[in-house]
């Protein structure tokens, strides 16, 4: 896998079975009446051709404020990469008070979570009992009402270090990817490695 962004074709509504703009399984095959005329519908690169995802990114770096006196107290050993666990929106805003940041409407959230450091130092033996989880469990972002109305008041798109974005699996019936996507064409990025991008910011 590579750094990727989420297409609005990537993931829909899965009880409902729509797509944005209430594109239709069917459609983005092909087949239904919206696709058949326009078999690229919902496709990235419409993205592509209007410039790309581009704005102000904020850095959340959540794996170096966890580390932190502060972080160490709030997080206590409760996330892991590697398991399904939440980054809350309470550890969100006091890493991004902790940095000095101010977000603005219309920025784009990049949640640093340390998956990439944390992926690099497992064993070939812990990678090959990873790869037979299914579904695989990881960390991220925690999936909630306020964390949608938070990034519905402020972001224009989302990305992250790791494979979901949010924790995964969801513990819900419903995941972010569904309201993102699906529901209101908020692109989401993956597996960004921020690694370099975590040491600028430390040093400036």
């Amino acid at each position: 896998s590579s750094s990727q962004w989420d297409g609005l074709r990537h993931f829909g509504y899965q009880k409902a079975g729509f797509f944005y703009n209430g594109v239709t399984v069917e459609d983005v095959a092909g087949s239904g009446p919206k696709g058949s005329s326009n078999p690229n519908i919902l496709g990235i690169q419409n993205a592509v051709q209007r410039g790309g995802v581009t704005g102000r990114g904020v850095l959340v770096d959540f794996a170096r404020w966890a580390q932190s006196e502060e972080g160490k107290r709030e997080v206590d050993g409760t996330f892991e990469s590697f398991k399904t666990s939440a980054i809350t929106l309470d550890w969100i805003k006091k890493c991004l008070a902790s940095q000095g940041t101010e977000v603005k409407w219309g920025d784009i959230l990049i949640v640093r979570s340390g998956f990439f450091p944390a992926f690099r130092s497992l064993s070939q033996e812990k990678l090959q009992a990873l790869q037979k989880q299914s579904p695989p469990g990881r960390g991220g972002v925690e999936q909630s009402d306020e964390v949608l109305e938070w990034i519905w008041n402020h972001f224009s798109a989302v990305a992250s270090d790791h494979p979901s974005f949010e924790r995964w699996p969801t513990p819900y019936e419903w995941s972010m990817h569904e309201v993102l996507l699906a529901g209101w064409g908020c692109h989401i990025g993956e597996l960004f490695d921020l690694e370099a991008l975590s040491q600028e910011c430390e040093r400036q």
